[in-house]
This record gives structure tokens, C-alpha cells and sequence, in this order.
């Protein structure tokens, strides 16, 4: 049964069901080795069970949200392809077990009828984004997360910049300060260096056990560190050690790489979303948009954030701009500042010229 091919409305989704369908031929033909067939499979939410000729099925389902309809279509598709029993997982996924590998694609399509992915539910991709199980009803959450978890999974479902990363990627969202969606052990998990303040408890810093941790924290008449000399420690940091995360407050702090417009020449919503974060913002294809996205910066009240232009980065012609939200427009225009360029929002602008010596001193280790 093929009905796949004709019953699935989205043309993405029915591009990636056909093609699952067509590499398990070839694979059962042997024209695809383990290795070759294996990445494609875990992309496909399928994974191997140590029994012959059976897979296990990972269906995602971002930040644990269900409809009563995809609760009632998860039921029936376990009946129809495997035994009736679903495993739900800790990260909010549900799985199904003793499935054929020559009904994936049909069990996909069922899925897929009522809106439930199989997409990058495995491998090192970005994984299923999971949140606070009370986020939405919690009584002590500033904001219910739910609308920004679902952003992001939607940012990242078929995003080539994530399709053969080196490792998996887990995201999570927590409602509130009790941590429930265990935020933190996913940011600490891979950190090497921690800069924290008085407000970061040991028990969270627990959670990086390698990590070197510095202190760079702030109390009413005292300093450790100014604003500017955390920033410079942060890049010096990333240099000499790899992968910084500054904990502020109990808050991770992190860049947004976004898109300054979509496939269809629009302002990106996640120009809105990244202004309304406290991140450092890094937009790419975004010129085009260049007066729109001030707009939005203008309107969160950032209009003295600083701002960086880099076209044709880590080549012989590249050139910058610095300036902030209410001029760069005209410092762009000024300096002929155009595409192929990155936009980067936030303090860490200030720092630009400590940016210029690291490549410098890139340069001469390499040339060395």
C-alpha cells in the first residue's frame, strides 16, 4: 500500500516520506550500506531494535503538547503497525516498538494526517524541543514558554544548519525558576568554562562537574567585574578554552542565529522574537530587511543596542560597520555595506575590536 504518495497535502513532507520509501528499497537491495542507511533512518525517527527486521519509532512531539486527536491517531497507528503499547519517553516523545522496516513510510503517512512528525526525532540533529509539563497553567511563571518552544521547533524541522551535526542537540524551556524542564543541564552539559553570579547555586553548578567555574557576579556596591570586562573575559575564554556559558541571575545567557527573511521575501518572525530576548542576535540574510529589523529593535525601546554589519566575513575584501540600532542604517548606506553580510545585535558588538585580534591571531597561527 502506497497511499502515501497521494494522500499527504504537504509537498515537504511527502518529498520526505517518498525518498524514505525509496532508500529502503535500495537499501534492501543492497545498494546502500549499514553506515550510509543508518544516518537517514535516525533523521526519520527510525531506530534499530535488536531484533531482526523490526524498528522502533520515535514520533516528535515538541514540548510534550498533544491534541486529543493526535493522542487518538498515536493509539490507532500502534494498533494498525505494531503491538498497542507506546513508550513515553523523558524528553517528551512517544515511541512505538516491533514495527517493519517496509511499513516506516505508511506509518509516517497515518502520522502525518493529523500534523505528528517523525523528522530528526534521532541522530545528531536538533532534537525534540521539550518544556515545563505545567507551562501554560503554572501559576508562578512570568510567561507561559509554550509559544517560544514551539518557535524554535519549528525554526529547526528540516533546517540544513542542523541535519549532520557532530553530536545530538537538546533544547528545553522551564516555566519557571524550579527549573522543572531541567534547562540548565542541557546548556551546562558540554560547557568548559562557567561564568556565574551570586545568584547561581552549587547544586546548578553541579551540573557542569568538568567545567572551570569564575566567578563574575555583582552586588549593590560591588563589582567583581565591570559589564565590559565580562564581555572580554567571555571572548578570551571562548578562544583559549572552547565553550562558554555565562549564567546571569539563573538565566543562561545565548546568542539567536535567525533569518532576516523567509523563502517567500518576508520579514522573519523571529526578528521579533530574538528583540524581545536579552541575547546577543545574530541575523544572516538580513539585509535586504536591514530598515524593518531597526523598526522592530526600535520598537522593544533598543534603539541605543549596538550593531555590527560584516559582509563577505573571512575574506580579502571584508569590510564592518559598527554602530547601534538608530544608525546603522545610514552608516550601511554610508560604507556600501551590502549581501552577502551577518547582522550581530547586542553588547557583545562593544567588543568588536577584541573580535579583530583573535582573527589576527588566527591569522598567525595559521600563517605559522
Amino acid at each position: 500500500m502506497l497511499s502515501f504518495r497521494t494522500e499527504i497535502e504537504n509537498p515537504l513532507v511527502q518529498k520526505d516520506i517518498i525518498e524514505l520509501d525509496r532508500k529502503i528499497q535500495l537499501y534492501k537491495n543492497g545498494k546502500i550500506d549499514e553506515d550510509g542507511f543508518r544516518s537517514l533512518r535516525l533523521a526519520r525517527g527510525i531506530y534499530g531494535q535488536r531484533h531482526e527486521g523490526v524498528q522502533m519509532i520515535r514520533i516528535k512531539l515538541p514540548f510534550g503538547k498533544l491534541t486529543s486527536e493526535q493522542l487518538h491517531r498515536i493509539a490507532d497507528v500502534s494498533d494498525e503497525y505494531s503491538t498497542g503499547r507506546l513508550h513515553i519517553t523523558t524528553r517528551q516523545d512517544i515511541q512505538i516498538h516491533y514495527v517493519s522496516l517496509d511499513r516506516t513510510p505508511e506509518l509516517w503517512a497515518d502520522l502525518e494526517k493529523s500534523d505528528i512528525t517523525l523528522r530528526e526525532a534521532c541522530g545528531n540533529a536538533v532534537r525534540n524541543i521539550t518544556a515545563s509539563e505545567t507551562a501554560g497553567i503554572d501559576p508562578d511563571e512570568p510567561f507561559d514558554v509554550s509559544p517560544y518552544a514551539d518557535a524554535v521547533f519549528k525554526f529547526f524541522l528540516r533546517n540544513p544548519i542542523c541535519q549532520e551535526l557532530g553530536r545530538k542537540f537538546k533544547i528545553s524551556f522551564s516555566a519557571t525558576d524550579q527549573d522543572s524542564a531541567l534547562s540548565f543541564m542541557h546548556d551546562l552539559g558540554q560547557a568548559d568554562i562557567v561564568l556565574y553570579d551570586v545568584l547561581i547555586s552549587n547544586e546548578l553548578l553541579d551540573y557542569a562537574p568538568r567545567a572551570i567555574k569564575v566567578y563574575a557576579g555583582k552586588r549593590k556596591g560591588f563589582h567583581k567585574h565591570s559589564q565590559d570586562e565580562i564581555n572580554k573575559l567571555k571572548v578570551n575564554y571562548a578562544y583559549e578554552n572552547g565553550h562558554v556559558v555565562r549564567l546571569k541571575g539563573g538565566i543562561a545567557e545565548s546568542f539567536w542565529v535567525i533569518t532576516g527573511c523567509t523563502s517567500s521575501r518576508q520579514l522573519s518572525l523571529d526578528v521579533e522574537l530574538a528583540a524581545r530576548s536579552s541575547a546577543t542576535v545574530v541575523i544572516l540574510m538580513g539585509m535586504h530587511k536591514l530598515a524593518e529589523i531597526t523598526k522592530v529593535f526600535q520598537l522593544m525601546n533598543k534603539g541605543a543596542t549596538p550593531v555590527a554589519i560584516i559582509q563577505n566575513g573571512t575574506m580579502a575584501d571584508q569590510k564592518s560597520g559598527v554602530g547601534t540600532i538608530d544608525d546603522i542604517l545610514e552608516l550601511a548606506s554610508h560604507k556600501n555595506l551590502s549581501s552577502p553580510a551577518i547582522i550581530i545585535i547586542g553588547d557583545v558588538v562593544k567588543d568588536n575590536h577584541q573580535v579583530n585580534h583573535i582573527f589576527e591571531k588566527l591569522e598567525l597561527d595559521l600563517a605559522s
